[in-house]
């Protein structure tokens, strides 16, 4: 996966420019000085210091004196920084007067930065057309196909191809909505990407630089740069003040320098133009650009280049880039046609993804290479199932393989549990290439233990395609744990790593029955779904409530919810994708069953779960926070089992478990329940890391966990129920990625009140994916 976007920049090269070169201290003008464009001379500056360019963007080089790249347009100065050749960099003298200008201009600049953003504007509304590309340079492409002709078969397969196209090649088109009060909303609208026919929406969420402020600007890393004023000029028609930078701690590789100029517009203090320059061999850099519209600062145009290194062809050698340019036009401020509705989806939304709508938005034509890029790269994917590995990995990630318009969720391809043993089991759900509205399931799965069916038949109908808003319909014949704590609006990795909290009991009961839910997702971090449903339900062990040990009526009305203030999410045609989880989360359930249509129960039920992570140089800590309350008349599979994770027997592999994302490793299964408790977790990654043997780094996490409750209602069963009325205790401590392996291994101890005087009592082992984190 691409980590970071690169910018391209986008140069005139018929134009003729006029350069100047200059002497920074003393303004003398600098003859002799190469001028150069992608690696080749292209003259030298005469006595005045003055050089006709033909190239837009140059490195101008000069003895005793700092290489400079250039993006000139039209009659430009250029000023050269003397080099420590007979100066040293950390003290040249720089007029003070310069340095003071340029920091009195830069905290104006900061104390206008809100006023000059667009978002002080009541609304706004803007386009914006991004084109991401890998390449050689242009002016290298004869020679390298020259070269290739001449050599065929003894290069790789990249190389083919860059002779022909280009290596890489994605465009995306999007829509910029904002009104006062109101998180910005960004819609892709259309996107491709040569290789593959489906959108990797992670890589369509990736962010830009509209409304961001230039981060080395911010006043903490101000004093990491030398500033000075450099010239006063007239920019697109208005005054403007030209300040050079540079850093003053140089890296090892003075290769990395950064440099540049800010552009300043000198009548409110905006930001016109930032030019960075990273590297003087590599020819990388950077060119944003900003427009003056309605009394702010739009961004107008980003250009980025990248080396990605290079091939050797003769004598020479031919660089990779990486490219991206950005454009953004069709400005309308204030605009009060917005659609109000656009704020009721997600800060951003995937519309299309098949690039049929670029041509709308492209603000140049595809070159005749980029053309032949896609469909070369296109090509070489089908033939080598590029597309089929991608999407495998993105759709794993989320959970679920994908066959044409065929999901299959992998967390039902086995079960396991202590009453079926384990039960194979195979799920298919439709998605939007089947409909975009309406996506009907079906799963199917046989318990070994019981030698019975079990199955659950549903249909979701989306009522919007802006927001996640989903009704469902199901009819399900299934078995489950008692006391099972539930798990709607769960993340698939928190459902993975609970999947084995049942594997010890042998407490189960059997459901069958409807049900019917919403479930919508508010304000791109609350969710909620309200259920209601009849079921059929009745024990599966030895056991009877209020004296009868039959099939009970349950019909009942659940609601859920909820509550991610900092998690990242995206609406996309397959459904809201998140894109990134972050601390804290909490997690609301409120059950409440009804005498109505026979109903045999008459219980209300309440649960919570909150989970928080924080880090500090001390490292990394997980907390969880988790309790119910059970009041009425209800059988004991709607109480909460305390989650025990040992089988109840006696032999050594009996202390080996498999981590439960609320489990306790060392207390047997299925032996305490109660109708109110309350519980939490405490993880701590230490900040060592070591290796052990292969490549994979090692590090401990040290694990405290607790809970108490008790059975108010005990009479109501008759069987004996057992509750942990004082607290119990554990700890323990994970060896992640144990012996480089994938796998973490943790060693529990039960402590307090319920510790015993065999050590073999209080000691377990758990085994968890290292995917799955604390």
């Amino acid at each position: 996966m691409i980590k970071y976007i690169f910018v391209f920049l986008s140069i005139l090269i018929t134009a003729q420019n006029k350069i100047t070169i200059l002497a920074e201290d003393t303004r003398h003008p600098i003859a002799g000085a190469s001028i150069f464009s992608e690696g080749k001379l292209l003259g030298k500056s005469n006595q005045q210091g003055e050089f006709i360019s033909p190239k837009s963007l140059i490195k101008i080089s000069a003895k005793n004196y700092e290489d400079e790249w250039v993006e000139a347009s039209g009659d430009t100065k250029v000023f050269l920084i003397a080099t420590a050749a007979y100066r040293s960099i950390q003290s040249l003298n720089i007029d003070s007067q310069k340095q003071k200008k340029a920091f009195s201009i830069l905290e104006k600049v900061e104390k206008n930065r809100d006023r000059n953003n667009p978002k002080s504007l009541s609304s706004y509304s803007f386009k914006s057309y991004q084109k991401f590309s890998v390449d050689i340079d242009s002016d290298s492409v004869q020679t390298f196909q020259n070269y290739y002709q001449q050599n065929l078969g003894k290069d790789t397969r990249f190389q083919k191809i860059a002779s022909e196209s280009g290596i890489f090649l994605w465009e995306r088109a999007l829509q910029y909505y904002f009104v006062s009060g109101k998180e910005e909303r960004t819609v892709v609208m259309d996107q491709k990407m040569s290789g593959t026919q489906q959108p990797v929406y992670e890589l369509l969420a990736l962010k830009t630089k509209v409304s961001q402020f230039p981060d080395f600007l911010e006043k903490q890393k101000r004093e990491l740069y030398r500033f000075y004023l450099q010239d006063s000029v007239v920019f697109n028609q208005r005054p403007t003040y030209i300040i050079s930078f540079r850093q003053i701690s140089y890296p090892k590789s003075k290769k990395e320098v950064l440099s540049g100029r800010i552009y300043i517009d000198q009548q409110n203090y905006g930001i016109a133009k930032v030019e960075k320059y990273n590297g003087k061999a590599k020819n990388e850099f950077s060119i944003d650009e900003w427009v003056f519209n309605h009394d702010v600062w739009f961004l107008k145009r980003e250009f980025q280049k990248i080396y990605l290194g290079s091939w050797d062809f003769g004598k020479q050698k031919v660089g990779r880039y990486a490219f991206l340019k950005s454009d953004y036009y069709d400005i309308k401020a204030p605009d009060t046609t917005i659609n109000p509705k656009v704020f009721n989806s997600y800060a951003l939304t995937i519309k299309e993804g098949d690039g049929k709508l670029l041509p709308e938005y492209r603000t140049d034509s595809l070159s005749a290479r980029e053309k032949a890029t896609y469909y070369k790269i296109d090509s070489i994917s089908k033939k080598s199932h590029w597309e089929t590995k991608l999407n495998f990995l993105a759709q794993l990630s989320r959970g679920r393989l994908r066959w044409k318009f065929i999901d299959i969720p992998v967390d039902k391809w086995l079960v396991l549990n202590g009453y079926e043993n384990y039960r194979p089991g195979l799920k298919l759900k439709t998605n939007e290439y089947f409909s975009k509205y309406w996506s009907p399931d079906i799963y199917v799965g046989y318990g070994f233990g019981d030698k019975k069916w079990k199955y659950t038949a549903g249909v979701d109908v989306k009522t919007s395609l802006e927001s996640d808003a989903v009704v469902r319909v199901e009819y399900t014949d299934m078995v489950e744990a008692s006391g099972k704590f539930k798990q709607e609006l769960w993340t698939a990795k928190m459902m993975l790593m609970n999947s084995a909290a049942s594997i010890g009991t042998l407490n189960f009961y059997h459901y069958k029955g409807w049900k019917l839910s919403f479930r919508k997702h508010l304000f791109n971090n609350i969710s909620y779904q309200l259920q209601l449903a009849y079921l059929k339900e009745n024990a599966l062990f030895d056991y009877s409530f209020l004296g009868e040990n039959r099939i009970f009526n349950n019909p009942n009305l659940r609601l859920t919810l909820k509550y991610a203030p900092r998690n990242r999410s995206m609406m996309t045609p397959t459904g809201r994708l998140i894109l990134q989880e972050n601390s804290p989360s909490f997690y609301f359930n409120y059950e409440n069953s009804f005498r109505a249509f026979d109903g045999d129960y008459r219980y209300q039920k309440f649960d919570f779960l909150a989970l928080y992570k924080t880090q500090t140089l001390l490292g990394v800590t997980e907390m969880r926070a988790y309790g119910g309350l059970l009041t009425g008349e209800a059988p004991m599979w709607q109480s909460f089992e305390a989650g025990g994770l040992r089988p109840d027997r006696e032999s050594f592999i009996s202390k080996l478990n498999l981590t439960s994302f609320l489990g306790f490793a060392t207390m047997p299964s299925g032996n305490f329940y109660h109708d109110r408790f309350v519980a939490f977790y405490i993880g701590h990654k230490i900040p060592w890391y070591f290796k052990s043997f292969g490549k994979n780094i090692s590090s401990f996490d040290v694990v405290y966990k607790g809970i108490v409750g008790e059975y108010k209602n005990a009479n109501l069963h008759q069987v004996k129920i057992e509750s942990l009325n004082h607290l119990y205790q554990e700890v323990g401590l994970e060896w992640n990625n144990f012996l480089s392996t994938q796998f973490n291994l943790g060693f529990f101890y039960r402590v307090g009140y319920y510790q015993t005087s065999s050590f073999k009592d209080n000691f377990a082992i758990q085994l968890k994916l290292k995917i799955l984190g604390f």
